[in-house]
């Protein structure tokens, strides 16, 4: 359902999607695998919505504390070294499947404009191949000797837990 019928909002206002006030052109109806019928409204935003905002799930966790992906990526690059952040901002890679949701890349830069400096070249790169980039990279970087050390066996994790990862991989 959420890679066929979901989609992202242009904005994160919603003033025209609240609850209830969704148009009816926008309703969808599914039949799940029993038969059933299930008429999706609101969700088909609300879902993706919550990777820029998670604050709308309603978890207890004040919005300053649920930062969504836009303000990660932000904070990410504002960390790096000053003279690092214009090649950042203008190399900004996306990956994974619910990149590839209707309004996803168009909202991501816009929000991500209204948080960097004005003067920021963002540029975001999303290729057709995404899907499968993490995996690509994934295996690239097990092949290199330089990373070896990090390598967490099984049995390094099942005799010391989870504090090896802060052993091996300090960043």
């Amino acid at each position: 359902i959420k890679e066929t019928m979901c989609y992202v909002a242009p904005d994160r206002n919603l003033a025209a999607f609240q609850a209830g006030e969704v148009p009816k052109s926008l309703e969808q109806t599914v039949e799940l695998p029993d038969g059933t019928s299930v008429t999706l409204t609101d969700e088909l935003y609300r879902c993706p919505e919550s990777v820029f905002d998670p604050s709308m799930l309603r978890m207890g966790v004040p919005e300053e504390d649920t930062p969504g992906i836009q303000r990660h990526t932000f904070t990410a690059i504002q960390k790096c070294d000053i003279n690092l952040r214009k090649d950042m901002y203008s190399n900004i890679v996306l990956t994974g499947r619910t990149t590839f949701l209707p309004g996803f890349v168009e909202r991501f830069e816009n929000e991500l404009k209204e948080l960097a400096p004005p003067a920021a070249p963002i540029n975001v790169v999303a290729s057709q191949d995404r899907s499968q980039m993490v995996w690509v990279g994934g295996s690239i970087l097990a092949q290199l000797s330089s990373f070896e050390t990090s390598w967490v066996s099984k049995n390094d994790y099942s005799e010391i837990g989870s504090s090896i990862l802060q052993k091996k991989c300090p960043y």
